[in-house]
């Protein structure tokens, strides 16, 4: 749970509490959310965390719960995607700059916010492998956090 009036802080400590693996995330707010706060806080949570989705809201609180299980989508296919969707924009970005593409260069930006959302998923399932001894992945956790940092760095900005 926590208590902030700002949403953008609310938002930084939900993100916070994804990353180390919570399910269940409570956000307060003392003087209650504004229709605006609350409305950034579920558009930013749409498209930043894969597998969030608002449980319960009221006047002054938001209850986000994790829907997404490690079976569902395991870190190696988490990566894997990553990687195809960075290769697919860097692919994009030498033709849109080759044709003078406008249109593929903005899609390009709104596919970075994808690669966003599944670093934030791998760091998430990083942390899975390492508190679950039983995931088979367990073994190959440094490989995958250095290829996450390549990608992560490979993305266009």
């Amino acid at each position: 749970m926590f208590h902030s009036d700002d949403p953008e802080d609310n938002f930084r400590v939900l993100v916070a509490h994804y990353l180390v693996g919570y399910d269940i995330i409570k956000l307060v707010s003392q003087k209650g959310f504004s229709t605006i706060d609350r409305k950034f806080i579920k558009d930013t949570v749409r498209q930043r965390l894969i597998g969030l989705e608002v449980l319960e809201e009221s006047g002054n609180e938001l209850v986000l719960q994790s829907f997404l299980n490690y079976g569902d989508l395991p870190l190696d296919k988490a990566m894997k995607s990553m990687s195809r969707l960075v290769s697919s924009m860097l692919d994009d970005a030498i033709r849109a700059l080759h044709d003078n593409n406008r249109e593929l260069a903005q899609d390009i930006i709104q596919r970075d916010d994808e690669v966003d959302r599944f670093y934030l998923l791998t760091v998430r399932q990083i942390k899975a492998v390492l508190e679950d001894p039983s995931l088979s992945e367990r073994e190959h956790v440094l490989d995958t956090v250095l290829l996450l940092k390549v990608l992560s760095e490979l993305e266009i900005m």
